[in-house]
């Protein structure tokens, strides 16, 4: 791995700290744990950001991170227990590597939960051009994460079991609903002392992990349910791409048709089809172009005109390249 930047993170954190403008700690209201912090920086190694912790209790944190980096960096971390952590990645993208080597990667629009077991893990974050990583996470000690469930514990859905139990099972990543990606763009975790706006925060807390542990507590009947939804939506809006053979589909256009992020389309395609938009455009102006040509009905120049290709050469090139034939021998018109 390329740690063009290596920190640990002792000096991360100790980074933080010395950038800390707003602590509004209460010893008076310490039963709330107002021990609430503000980092603002600006630094050669780091870049510039923002990062907000919002304790919720003991062991249990709400952390906001707005930050663009300047370099690749690679941040060790050793573990004195194992963490169980909740992260809604907004914008940007980090991957993890494990004690074994073995990489995860969270991008936009995506959640994980996550077991960050002891010993050492590593974050590896790279700049994404002039885009910040965006980042809501919730943090649990493992005892604060039983605490908090108590008895419920036991009636944790098996894809947060599979991540809770086994060491080898350290991620569960999905992508997160349109509304809930739009809610967490638009909310701004500032620091505040008053007990209005703790109780604002808890609230926001409670509403993020019941949304995880809803999440992966789908039941087969419900996947099953998903999963026509998912396939009834995506005849729609491969109808759409079809009926206009001649544009290149547009992600936003169908995006704002479907209230449905232009990631989920992609995913979508992907996890169903093996394929992206353009490309299944492509492939049915090819199968479209073969029937034509295989009817009779039309030559090759007219075949490729038809099917939304201006070069009669480029649609020849894609015809051979997908059926492994030169369009011109299915058809006696030539």
């Amino acid at each position: 791995m390329n740690k063009i930047n290596y920190i640990k993170w002792e000096d991360y954190i100790s980074f933080f700290q010395a950038n800390n403008v707003n602590q509004s700690a209460d010893r008076k209201m310490s039963d709330l744990n107002f021990s609430q912090k503000k980092s603002v920086f600006n630094d050669n190694l780091m870049g510039n950001g923002t990062i907000i912790n919002l304790p919720i209790r003991d062991e249990i944190n709400l952390y906001y991170f707005d930050v663009l980096f300047n370099k690749e960096l690679t941040i060790e971390k050793k573990n004195d227990t194992d963490m169980i952590c909740f992260i809604f990645c907004l914008e940007g993208c980090i991957n993890w590597y494990n004690e074994y080597g073995e990489k995860k990667t969270l991008i936009k629009g995506n959640f994980a939960f996550c077991k960050i077991i002891e010993r050492i893990s590593l974050w590896n974050i790279t700049p994404n051009k002039n885009t910040p990583h965006e980042i809501v996470a919730i943090s649990f000690s493992i005892n604060s994460f039983i605490g908090f469930l108590g008895e419920r514990v036991n009636l944790l859905p098996v894809g947060i079991k599979e991540v809770f139990l086994k060491k080898n099972k350290l991620y569960k990543i999905s992508p997160m609903s349109h509304n809930l990606y739009l809610e967490l763009k638009l909310e701004k975790f500032e620091p505040k002392k008053d007990v209005s706006h703790q109780l604002y925060i808890e609230s926001w807390f409670y509403k993020l992990v019941s949304y995880v542990i809803g999440e992966f507590s789908i039941d087969e009947g419900q996947k099953h349910r998903k999963k026509l939804e998912n396939i009834s939506l995506l005849a729609r809006i491969c109808d759409d791409i079809k009926a206009d053979i001649f544009t290149t589909p547009s992600l936003i256009v169908l995006s704002k048709k479907y209230e449905i992020r232009e990631d989920d389309i992609i995913h979508l395609f992907k996890s169903e089809l093996n394929t992206t938009p353009i490309r299944f455009l492509q492939d049915y102006r090819l199968l479209k172009a073969k029937e034509l040509l295989v009817s009779d009905q039309e030559d090759v120049n007219t075949a490729a005109y038809s099917v939304g290709y201006s070069s009669v050469s480029s649609f020849s090139r894609a015809f051979m390249k997908k059926f492994g034939v030169r369009p011109g021998t299915l058809n006696s018109r030539k």
